[in-house]
């Protein structure tokens, strides 16, 4: 660390260093418009207490692969549209993804999410 970003750091007094550690976003009620999704982050960021964040994205994009894989058959026995297989695959991630961020936020607010900054004892 530069020294003269140490020394800033050494003068501030630690009743005003808070830390922010957990980061999220409300539940959207959708995650598509016409043909744009979102997916990951962009979708349904949360906090990483539950080491979900990377893993849902994922997640998503495997599913929207899936969803739009052209041998896939509607109860028709035909292909889905472009527009319903986006609502099919918009359909089974919001509920999964809603569950991630409610779990997350609720371990969130039990750990904290701001806390008090660990001062070093004097050397």
């Amino acid at each position: 660390m530069p020294a003269d970003l140490a020394g800033l750091i050494r003068c501030t007094p630690s009743e005003a260093l808070v830390a922010n550690w957990s980061f999220d976003i409300d539940p959207l009620p959708r995650l598509r418009q016409g043909r744009v999704v979102l997916i990951g982050d962009a979708a349904h960021a949360m906090s990483s207490s539950q080491a979900r964040g990377m893993t849902a994205g994922l997640e998503d994009a495997v599913e929207l692969a899936h969803t739009l894989d052209p041998q896939r058959t509607a109860e028709n026995g035909s292909p889905p549209s472009l527009e319903e297989a986006l609502q099919i695959w918009e359909q089974k991630r919001l509920p999964v993804v809603h569950g991630y961020q409610e779990r997350s936020r609720a371990v969130s607010a039990r750990t904290g999410r701001r806390r008090p900054p660990q001062v070093a004892a004097p050397s």
